[in-house]
């Protein structure tokens, strides 16, 4: 039996649920791990002291808090390196700060920290963070509200008829659109291979742009790139048969590459499901059954295991909802009798500017539906 958290992380957790599409209670309280493990309570207490849903600046805080500016200015500092909130670096500008959910959150900016705990021996809390996405956090990811975390975008934008690309899908314009480039260890990866999945020797595959790259070269879990060196790494993973994606808004601030043997986001995709998963994807997989020999190349290509060959040895979508349109099986077809075809203007959800504001409309509908 557990014992009872501390009632600061009742707290905490409570708030983190409040945060984009959540971090919920489970039956046994296994959530706690994740936090006690990279929350001291004193860092909690700070953290439930600051305004939410909005940047704010250590004059703010200290407003806020009771503290001279000074004091607050080092506790925001000292969160922020341990990656437990966001901090924005603007030429001209004071620092401003923010409050993040769990994911795309402080979880992953303490990516090299669990990389450490796994190789020291020290990762017993990854068995409760499993035991939580299973009971409730996986469901969350994609069923609390129809805005999905991450969105996948063809693997070339020439695969889809017509050339019908929606800005902010085309892999290769939206890096060349950005200053910055930052490359970390991909959280996935990491505790996939720790939990005896797949040991993927190319761990370092997630990049950061621009804002978010600068706040990944801060703290240390970014190595910065050159704008060709991102190009490259995501032509190797396409080459290696992975599908893209990126957050899901305009800026798009982080694009990695993952099929669902390495990927826990696909992982949570396939198991789950849910409305967020109908978009996903801006494009649908279509079929030539006239033109398909059943050559079973789409299945082996497939990076989410979605195509598959029906009784009369035609490709089929066996898992639609859960097809990310990325392309890989029709790049690979010979016989050209699968096409990528952009989704009906009716079918798509407008995408919010920043990765934030995105949570804030996950926010928003939850609020909608009494779950916050």
């Amino acid at each position: 039996m557990k014992e009872e958290p501390a009632e600061i992380y009742v707290k905490l957790r409570d708030r983190l649920n409040s945060l984009a599409f959540g971090y919920g209670p489970t039956s046994r309280g296994v959530e706690f791990a994740l936090l006690e493990r990279f929350f001291t309570p004193e860092d909690a207490a700070h953290v439930l002291e600051m305004e939410v849903d909005k940047f704010f600046t250590a004059d703010d805080y200290a407003k806020i808090s009771g503290r001279k500016v000074e004091e607050a200015e080092k506790i925001l500092e000292d969160l922020t390196m341990k990656g437990l909130i966001y901090r924005r670096r603007l030429e001209g500008e004071k620092n401003s700060y923010r409050v993040v959910p769990v994911a795309h959150g402080f979880l992953e900016f303490n990516v090299d920290n669990v990389d450490k705990d796994i190789k020291e021996g020290k990762a017993d809390w990854l068995q409760d963070y499993s035991e939580h996405a299973a009971e409730i956090w996986g469901k969350q990811w994609f069923g609390s509200t129809e805005i999905p975390f991450f969105r996948s975008i063809p693997i070339n934008s020439n695969l889809v008829v017509g050339s019908e690309v929606l800005p902010y899908d085309d892999a290769v314009e939206h890096i060349k659109s950005k200053k910055l480039f930052a490359v970390s260890k991909c959280l996935c990866r990491i505790t996939t291979a720790a939990g005896g999945g797949y040991d993927d020797p190319r761990k370092e595959v997630c990049l950061a742009f621009d804002d978010m790259a600068r706040f990944y070269i801060d703290i240390g879990i970014g190595r910065e790139l050159t704008m060709q060196e991102a190009l490259d790494l995501i032509k190797e993973s396409i080459d290696m048969g992975l599908c893209l994606h990126v957050a899901n808004s305009k800026e798009g601030e982080v694009m990695c590459s993952c099929d669902v043997d390495r990927c826990g986001l696909l992982q949570m995709t396939k198991s789950f499901g849910g409305p967020a998963t109908a978009h996903v994807s801006h494009y649908r997989i279509t079929i030539d059954r006239n033109k398909c020999i059943g050559c079973g190349i789409c299945v082996t290509k497939c990076p989410t295991k979605c195509c598959a060959l029906d009784d009369e040895k035609k490709s089929v979508v066996k898992e639609p909802d859960r097809c990310v349109g990325c392309g890989q099986c029709v790049i690979n077809c010979s016989e050209d009798a699968r096409s990528l075809v952009k989704k009906s203007d009716d079918e798509i959800l407008p995408l919010q500017d920043t990765l934030f504001d995105a949570y804030e409309k996950m926010q928003a509908i939850r609020k909608e539906r009494s779950e916050i």
